[in-house]
C-alpha cells in the first residue's frame, strides 16, 4: 500500500493538543527499548544490528513491525508485519508509516546516499510519534526538516520524537576517528533543544547512556547472549 501522508485515509485530526502520547509509547517496544510501565502489544524495528533487532532481545513482543526490505532480506523470522517504503500498516489502533520520500526530500541539499536506519512515524489519529532508533552525524539536519514536513506540510499530529542518546563515540556514526568523541552527543542535544522549542517532547533512548534531556524514562531490555 503506497500512500501520501497528505491523504485523508488515516482518520487523523491535525492540530489536536497532545493528550495521549503515553498511550502510543506504552504499546510499543522500540527496538530494545521500552518506556517504564509499558505493556507492549508489538515491537517496532529500526534496523537489524544486534543491539537493535527485537528478535535478539531477551524479551520481545509479536508482531515485529519492520520494513519490507528487512523482511525480504530474511532479517525478521518471527511473526511480522512488513511495511513498504512510504506506506503504512495499521495495528492495535495505530498507523505505522515507513518514511522514505519525506526524508529524501529533506536531505536533497545534503546529498546523503543512505540512512543508518528506517524512520517511523506512528499515530493513532490524535497524537503522533517519530521514532529514529539510530543515526549518523550527517542525518541530524534531516530530522528537523522531517519534523517540519510532518507538522506543516502533511499537517499530521506530532507530539514526541524518540532519539538515541550517545556517550563518547568516534570512528563510527559519521564521526571521524580524530574528532571530539562528544561531537555526536552534543549535536543531538542541540537538535533536542530545537525540537522542544517547537513544543515537542523528546524521548532519549539509552544508547548506551541515559540522556539528561529526555522527557520520558526509557530502559533498554537485555540482549540475548
Amino acid at each position: 500500500m503506497v500512500a501520501e501522508m497528505t491523504n485523508n485515509n488515516m482518520e487523523s485530526k491535525p492540530g489536536e493538543q497532545p493528550n495521549g502520547v503515553y498511550t502510543i509509547l506504552t504499546k510499543i517496544q522500540f527496538d530494545h527499548w521500552v518506556i517504564i510501565g509499558a505493556a507492549p502489544i508489538c515491537s517496532l524495528m529500526s534496523h537489524s544490528h544486534s543491539d537493535h533487532h527485537p528478535e535478539l532481545c531477551s524479551v520481545y513482543h509479536d508482531p515485529i513491525i519492520a520494513s519490507t526490505r528487512q523482511v525480504e532480506q530474511g532479517r525478521v523470522h518471527t511473526i511480522n508485519l512488513p511495511v513498504a517504503s512510504d506506506s503504512y500498516q495499521k495495528y492495535g489502533g495505530m498507523y505505522f508509516w515507513n518514511l522514505d520520500k519525506i526524508r529524501i526530500k529533506a536531505q536533497a541539499q545534503l546529498k546523503l546516499k543512505k540512512f543508518h536506519t528506517d524512520w517511523w512515524y506512528i499515530t493513532d489519529g490524535d497524537v503522533g510519534v517519530l521514532f529514529i532508533g539510530d543515526l549518523d552525524l550527517q542525518e541530524i539536519p534531516v530530522i528537523e526538516e522531517t519534523v517540519n514536513y510532518i507538522m506543516k506540510v502533511a499537517q499530521r499530529p506530532l507530539n514526541a520524537v524518540l532519539l538515541p542518546s550517545y556517550g563518547g563515540i568516534k570512528g563510527t556514526h559519521g564521526v571521524l576517528v580524530d574528532a571530539d568523541p562528544q561531537l555526536l552527543s552534543r549535536e543531538v542535544a542541540k537538535l533536542v533543544k530545537k525540537l522542544k522549542e517547537k513544543g515537542l517532547r523528546v524521548g532519549g533512548l539509552p544508547h548506551p547512556i541515559r540522556a539528561p534531556w529526555s522527557d520520558f524514562d526509557f530502559q533498554r531490555l537485555h540482549q540475548k547472549t
